[in-house]
């Protein structure tokens, strides 16, 4: 036999007995039974942690957004939507009624509101609304002619107790009969007479001046009669 023959015979036999061997081997490790492996030490348990459900505004379209109230327990209003407060010393604070706060102040049955003139002193003044004279057209001398005042203060309250008096723009042409004080609903009612010294001329006029008031404040006001003769 060839030397080449007889190594190749050799490495035969020698795998043919290394792999007898590997089955025969056997692996203590393949049959172990691997478990948890002890950890050294304590075991720490934690307590379940709850976190707080967090609610997160969402708007749709047409839908108004509504704010959560505050820990303090007041409601914020989103800027712009909401209304504000108005302000003690604004304009947009609402008053009192004027019958609580003014001074001898009544209310009357249509609303209105009546106060003494003693009550209207200054920067507030007297206002003569309304003159009103029956007939309107002066005649004859000696005619007799009524007054209907209507006197208000500057905020346009009534104004009662006001002292009410009419004399003719031109002295010594008008006489006054009757010179009463304002009643509750700020109106008066006087009686003139013209004299003997109004000229009776056609398209002639009379101006007369009224005046109501006290000696401290007064207003006036100036009507103008037109005098057509018989």
């Amino acid at each position: 036999m060839c030397p080449r023959g007889n190594a190749f015979a050799l490495s035969a036999l020698l795998s043919a007995a290394f792999l007898g061997a590997l089955v025969a081997l056997r692996i203590p490790a393949a049959k172990a039974d691997l478990g948890p492996l002890p950890f050294p030490g304590p075991t720490v348990t934690l307590p379940p942690v709850t976190l707080p459900p967090i609610t997160l505004p969402v708007t749709l379209p047409g839908e108004t957004t509504t704010t959560a109230p505050s820990p303090a327990g007041g409601n914020e209003t989103p800027s712009g939507t909401g209304s504000s407060a108005a302000s003690p010393n604004g304009s947009d604070a609402v008053p009192s009624g004027p019958e609580t706060n003014l001074r001898g102040a009544i209310k009357l049955a249509d609303g209105s509101v009546s106060i003494p003139v003693a009550s209207v002193t200054a920067p507030l003044r007297l206002v003569i609304t309304r003159v009103v004279a029956t007939p309107r057209t002066v005649r004859a001398r000696g005619q007799k002619l009524r007054l209907a005042v209507l006197v208000r203060d500057s905020r346009g309250y009534l104004v009662r107790g006001a002292h009410v008096e009419a004399r003719s723009a031109n002295p010594g042409r008008l006489i006054q009969l009757s010179g009463p004080a304002t009643r509750v609903d700020g109106t008066a009612s006087l009686l003139v007479r013209t004299t003997k010294l109004l000229p009776l001329k056609q398209a002639g006029k009379l101006a007369v001046v009224v005046r109501a008031g006290t000696p401290d404040i007064a207003a006036r006001k100036q009507i103008v009669l037109p005098i057509r003769p018989r």
